[in-house]
Formats: structure tokens, sequence, C-alpha cells
């Protein structure tokens, strides 16, 4: 997941390439700080303009399903948003293993994974 956030963070910074670090700060039992997070940024891969395309289309709502419009849609937000899942043959045919979703603004990149953690297959209605 950390190399997926990795990767979009690229795209919510416009081909700038932030280091990810989800540890914020630390502090002593007493409250100083110990650790404070510093931004560390990097060449990008990827271009700003082919960056603002992806976002554009990403965040384009008639690019979505119907549902997840009013699922992914937080006021005042423009979201980027893509998802992915992986499916396993049973007997019953295919059904997902886990399912993945990636979000982000221009300051934010959140990911999710849903799936059971041995790799079954999940419920068909897990979505």
């Amino acid at each position: 997941m950390l190399e997926l956030a990795d990767a979009y963070t690229q795209l919510s910074r416009q081909g700038e390439r932030v280091v990810i670090n989800p540890i914020l700060e630390i502090r002593s039992s007493d409250g100083s700080l110990l650790y404070e997070k510093e931004v560390i940024t990097e060449e990008s891969v990827i271009t700003p303009s082919a960056a603002s395309l992806i976002r554009e289309i990403l965040s384009n709502t008639a690019n979505m399903p119907s549902n997840w419009v009013n699922m992914f849609s937080v006021r005042g937000l423009k979201l980027a948003a893509k998802s992915g899942t992986s499916d396993v043959k049973t007997p019953n045919g295919a059904r997902p293993r886990d399912g993945w979703l990636a979000t982000y603004t221009p300051s934010k990149v959140a990911i999710f994974w849903v799936g059971n953690t041995n790799g079954s297959p999940m419920n068909r209605n897990a979505f």
C-alpha cells in the first residue's frame, strides 16, 4: 500500500514526488517532541501536465460508476478516485478476492484495501 500511495502522491502533487512517511511525530510520555516529520521531495517520474490530465480524468464524475458519485464525494473537494479488484475462480463462478480504492486531492492521498487476510474469496455482496 505504501508503494501505491507513493505513485498516487506523484499524481496528487502534479508530478512532484514526496517521500512517503506515515509517522507525523513522536512525543515522549511528558509530551516533549522527539521526532517531527520532514517533507522530502525528489525528482518525479511523471510530468506535471500528465499528472494534471490523469487527475482530471479520475475526478470527472461522468467517468465514475453512478453509485460512486454519492459514495466518494466530499463537498468542497475535487476527489480523484481509482479502484481495482482481483477475482478468484470458485465452483460457483468468479468472486472478488480483494479490492482497493485510491483517492486523492492536491494535498492528500488515501489508499483503502478490503479482503480476507488469508486470500480466500469475499462474499458476493462484499462491495
